[in-house]
């Protein structure tokens, strides 16, 4: 099992869909094992991405055995979905 690490940035949404938006980004790493999940909350951003000026940040760790085929590309179109980093950590 590898560990991976996930940081992404949300629209600033009501808490009912931003707990959907992150089940679905959790849901596009099927048989993952989350060992960490923070959720740093809202900041500003130094500078205007999709016309938003504040984001919510999320910080999550993983294991799983290989990354989905095409996950970058799926974060990216996911309406809501702001940045995002994935890096492998072991």
């Amino acid at each position: 099992m590898r560990t991976y690490k996930i940081v992404f940035v949300l629209k600033t949404l009501d808490e009912k869909k931003r707990e959907e938006l992150v089940k679905s980004v959790k849901s596009l790493f099927s048989g993952a094992t989350f060992t960490r999940e923070d959720a740093w909350g809202s900041k500003s951003l130094k500078y205007k991405i999709k016309r938003e000026t504040q984001g919510y940040y999320f910080d999550f760790e993983f294991q799983i055995e290989t990354l989905p085929q095409g996950i970058d590309k799926q974060l990216i179109n996911m309406e809501g979905v702001l940045r995002h980093l994935v890096i492998r950590l072991k």
